[in-house]
């Protein structure tokens, strides 16, 4: 039979970027088909946030943690000022950033120690190179898993953009589409708060909860720019940045 790279036909191969796009897409598609059966878990629904944070001020990002020394209350840019609504999604973004950027760090220094559990290698040269040596295969089942937990979280903590009326007392002008309501948190809903804890480290006292939810917030912002630097390096000179801060 000739191979089907060989074949005349009147359509190509998908490429590769195609089939990322349509995997992370098709499981992204999933965030809105069946939110009602995803609650927000009874302890980890959002607490009231005008209480005194530990060494802040309770009217300081609208009494969100994350504020520490010594850059307390950090914000040149004033976007803490904005409405509760948009700091409340500000902080969503950051955190589920952050979250992302340590996972990245420890990605690019193991992988570029030879450390590949998902694919079987070998990968040369600096990480970001890596998408480029993988296969289709692996790329797809990521992007896949990638959309699954997006996926979830969207059903968790943002309000649904459809406006369904589960209440009959529900006022019409909540019903229908919104763009609007598709980039706003459920009232119940603390950023960043998934319920995903399955060593029960997360704290049931608000004291140690705020502690906690801070030390997390600090490793996210230094991850977001290790990651950064490091993919700047690497593009700069298309090395491991082992090997380039061992170079300098």
């Amino acid at each position: 039979a000739t191979p089907w790279t060989t074949r005349k036909a009147p359509w190509t191969a998908p490429t590769e970027s195609a089939m990322l796009l349509a995997a992370a897409l098709g499981a992204s598609a999933l965030a809105f088909s069946c939110r009602t059966s995803v609650t927000v878990p009874a302890h980890r629904a959002a607490p009231a946030r005008n209480h005194i944070r530990a060494g802040g001020d309770s009217n300081f990002a609208y009494g969100l943690s994350g504020s520490s020394e010594p850059l307390s209350e950090f914000d040149p840019l004033g976007f803490t000022r904005s409405a509760e609504a948009e700091v409340r999604w500000y902080r969503e973004a950051e955190v589920t950033h952050g979250r992302v950027a340590m996972l990245a760090v420890v990605g690019m220094l193991t992988s570029e120690a030879g450390f590949h559990p998902f694919s079987e290698g070998p990968f040369a040269g600096a990480c970001i190179d890596y998408v480029e040596q993988a296969s289709p295969s692996l790329c797809a089942f990521l992007a896949i898993i990638s959309g699954v937990f997006e996926s979830y979280r969207v059903q968790i903590g943002i309000n649904d953009p459809r406006g369904i009326a589960t209440d009959p007392d529900t006022p019409e002008e909540a019903i229908g589409w919104s763009a609007e309501r598709a980039i706003t948190l459920r009232a119940d809903y603390e950023p960043g708060e998934l319920g995903f804890d399955p060593l029960g480290l997360f704290p049931a006292n608000l004291e140690d909860r705020e502690a906690i939810i801070t030390k997390e917030l600090n490793n996210g912002r230094l991850a977001m720019l290790a990651a950064a630097g490091i993919i700047a390096q690497e593009l700069v000179d298309r090395k491991p940045i082992v090997e380039s801060l061992l170079d300098h």
